[in-house]
């Protein structure tokens, strides 16, 4: 009879399936710290002799249990990196900054702008042409009569020279251009009829407060052919330079470059005269019906009729003012002066594109690109508020799940700054 041996008792490492695995993490859940739950397993008897072979492995694979505890998992939700929380609180605050000009652009572009002035424009170019159709516009003659006055030692101003007599031509060339080279749709200045004569003033001086010379012109009109000789239809006083004062500005050196002067965070800076122009309109003599001709102060429409009988729109005034100015050096300098003076009637095209462009000679940026840049970038910063919204959440909760933890695992995490924080 053969005699049997019993092999000692010998402590393995649990080797468990996954349902095994389950069912110790029920019995061991509460664990404190992080442990291997250790068995021991008995060897089956075998008789003396006989080949010893291991045990068969479970058929769902042989894995080894570990129990993780609560303070460790709460260690790596709170995971925090530094960058990571900044870049959130950054992106959340980009995403509002593009939501808030995305939805600017769309409110302020949702009309085209362009496309608005370009129609206002044609439709004074319309009825120009249908206004001149109308009229005989070689008949009435107009002229200008020009005093030069320059101040004197007393602080007042007298006259210099004699009187200046122009008669105006009239001139149908095509010299008004439209500046805007993209015409989107506007139609030419055509045609052209204005009344034109210039005057060139020798040895002008002017001083820094725009002083020290101006002009008086008196305007008249005369229709031939009904016996009557030249009438008054306006006097304007022209200074041959004005002063003006930009505080948007604030580079020196632009200022600088304008022959202005910089103080006190504003550029002062000269303009000289170069042109002068009335806007007219033909009526009929009440008692016998004869042509005559009136400053027209109503067309083109603008906000300050009262003022408007020049040929420049001034966004100033709010109406036409009878002088064009441009930048050039005239401080403490004696020079000469060309004036071009003009005489144009209220329903000239070209004064109805002075209005439309606001005096710049362009009709704006085309608004359409700009809705769509709008609605793209309000479309970003919802989308970039929602999600950078969560991750903020996120973050939110990991810091609460830190500030929970005690200071050596607190201590611990801090050489882990840069760990992703999602």
């Amino acid at each position: 009879m053969g005699i049997s041996h019993v092999l000692p008792v010998l402590p393995q490492r649990v080797l468990t399936t996954d349902r095994q695995n389950r069912f110790l993490l029920q019995r061991v859940g509460g664990a404190p710290q992080q442990q291997t739950i250790v068995v021991h397993s008995v060897a089956p008897q075998v008789a003396m002799g006989q080949p010893v072979s291991c045990p068969a492995q479970p058929a769902g694979g042989m894995t080894a249990l570990s129990i993780v505890s609560a303070p460790a998992t709460r260690r790596r939700q709170a995971h925090i990196s530094c960058c990571g929380h900044t870049t959130i609180w950054t992106l959340l605050g980009v995403s509002i900054a593009l939501l808030g000009v995305g939805i600017g652009l769309s409110v302020g572009f949702g009309e085209d702008v362009r496309k608005d002035r370009v129609a206002a424009y044609n439709v004074y170019v319309d009825k120009w042409r249908a206004y001149i159709a109308e009229q005989k516009y070689s008949e009435p003659e107009f002229r200008v009569t020009s005093q030069l006055y320059c101040a004197n030692d007393t602080g007042g101003y007298q006259k210099r020279g004699d009187e200046k007599v122009m008669l105006l031509g009239l001139d149908t060339r095509n010299t008004d251009k439209l500046e805007d080279g993209r015409k989107d749709g506007a139609k030419p200045l055509e045609p052209q009829h204005k009344w034109t004569d210039y005057q060139i003033w020798k040895d002008v001086k002017q001083n820094f407060e725009g002083t020290g010379c101006y002009l008086r012109d008196e305007y008249e009109y005369r229709v031939p052919g009904t016996g009557t000789g030249f009438a008054k239809l306006d006097e304007i006083s022209t200074s041959f330079s004005e002063t003006r004062v930009d505080g948007q500005d604030q580079d020196p050196h632009k200022c600088e470059k304008k022959s202005g002067v910089f103080f006190s965070g504003m550029c002062y800076y000269p303009m000289a005269i170069r042109e002068t122009c009335l806007k007219v309109k033909m009526t009929s003599n009440a008692a016998n019906g004869q042509p005559e001709f009136e400053i027209d102060y109503e067309v083109p429409e603008v906000e300050a009729p009262g003022t408007s009988n020049g040929c420049y729109y001034s966004r100033n005034t709010k109406s036409f003012r009878p002088h064009h100015f441009v930048n050039e050096p005239v401080w403490g300098l004696t020079r000469d002066y060309k004036v071009e003076y003009y005489v144009r009637y209220s329903e000239d095209a070209w004064l109805g594109y002075m209005r439309a462009t606001e005096n710049t000679g362009y009709f704006g940026m085309d608004s359409e690109p700009l809705l769509i840049l709008g609605i793209v970038l309000a479309l970003v910063g919802a989308a970039g508020l929602g999600v950078f919204t969560l991750l903020f959440v996120r973050t939110m909760r990991k810091l609460s799940a830190y500030r929970r933890l005690s200071v050596e695992e607190t201590n611990a995490l801090r050489s882990s700054c840069f760990v992703t924080v999602w």
